[in-house]
């Protein structure tokens, strides 16, 4: 029996100093997170942690706050304030963590204020020691946007970005995003309640967005090129358009592949489309007429559909050598 309480002498010095490091270091982190609020404020933004803590104690370690605001330049008004914040780094998965924020999130500018709710929010992932990262992932449940220009609702909302570092040619960025009832309204279109389902690959070039850190308006608009493994749309009426294939989109927002187009119960999915400005409406009944008409017979996701294999030409669909629709050009 002597071994045991040697075991449990053992295990209680090894708890003593695993607590004594813990408490170390988030003395340490709370000291650095002050630093850099500080230089923030040095540099014309000053962020607010009220009630700054470290929590996570005994294997997580993260900072906390009851709410958040920050103010740029100076200014007298909160530019951007936040509920409680509250993340963990996971001391036995370096660099794996997770945060929640509660709502709601407001944006103060000059157009107006913009606010954020949601009934839950998580971001979580794995970043890396160079500043990379392995994965991020968001879910979020109940979410909405209210703004000036546009309202944003979804039930919920699944993102996620995975680089795949292989040499080129095959670097590739996996994207993907799960929503459910997304709705949109703003003063120049309407988009109804639809489920919408995405996983891409965004190839060679996604290294400008993600390693060089190029803003997305200049990496959108030098043109870029993606695997499209599917977009699915799906409306509460159980219309569907699911569109896969290889795409790239040149930079005058053009775009351009061979695409799989699959489209079930099409008298539903352009009833949807009622809303949506009137060169969508007349792309989406004519894909609908033609994918009816010679589509080949099959079933995805349990719904009865007919596809046809179609390409695009800087924005021009063509079955063969008819001309089907025209796509406007993306903006970024």
């Amino acid at each position: 029996m002597r071994w045991i309480k040697r075991l449990c002498i053992f295990a209680a010095i090894l708890a003593v100093l695993w607590s004594g490091l813990w408490y170390a270091a988030s003395t340490v982190l709370n000291q650095q997170i002050t630093a850099g609020l500080k230089r923030m404020e040095q540099r014309g933004t000053t962020l607010t942690c009220n009630n700054q803590s470290v929590g996570g104690f005994p294997f997580q370690i993260g900072p906390r706050c009851d709410t958040i605001s920050a103010r740029i330049d100076g200014g007298a008004r909160d530019v951007i304030t936040g509920g409680a914040v509250k993340a963990n780094a996971l001391l036995l998965n370096p660099g794996a963590f997770a945060a929640n924020l509660t709502a709601p999130v407001t944006l103060q500018v000059a157009g107006g204020t913009t606010a954020a709710r949601w009934n839950s929010l998580e971001v979580n992932g794995k970043i890396t020691f160079d500043g990379g990262f392995d994965e991020l992932a968001m879910q979020g449940d109940q979410v909405s946007l209210n703004s000036p220009a546009v309202q944003t609702t979804v039930q919920r909302l699944a993102l996620r970005l995975a680089p795949n570092a292989e040499p080129d040619p095959k670097a590739h960025l996996e994207l993907s995003m799960d929503s459910k009832a997304l709705a949109l309204t703003s003063a120049v279109v309407a988009i109804n309640p639809i489920d919408v389902k995405i996983d891409a690959r965004l190839l060679q070039s996604y290294q400008a967005l993600i390693i060089a850190k190029q803003p997305w308006p200049i990496f959108a608009r030098d043109g870029f090129q993606t695997q499209l493994e599917n977009l699915t749309l799906r409306t509460a009426d159980n219309g569907m358009l699911d569109v896969s294939g290889p795409l790239s989109v040149d930079d005058a927002g053009l775009i351009s592949g061979t695409l799989q187009i699959a489209i079930a119960n099409p008298t539903a999915l352009v009833d949807w489309a009622n809303t949506l400005p009137r060169e969508v409406q007349r792309a989406i009944a004519a894909l609908a007429q033609s994918v009816t008409s010679v589509g080949k017979a099959q079933t995805i996701d349990g719904l009865k559909s007919k596809t046809i294999e179609v390409t695009v030409t800087r924005g021009v669909v063509k079955l063969g050598f008819f001309t089907l629709a025209t796509l406007p050009p993306l903006r970024f």
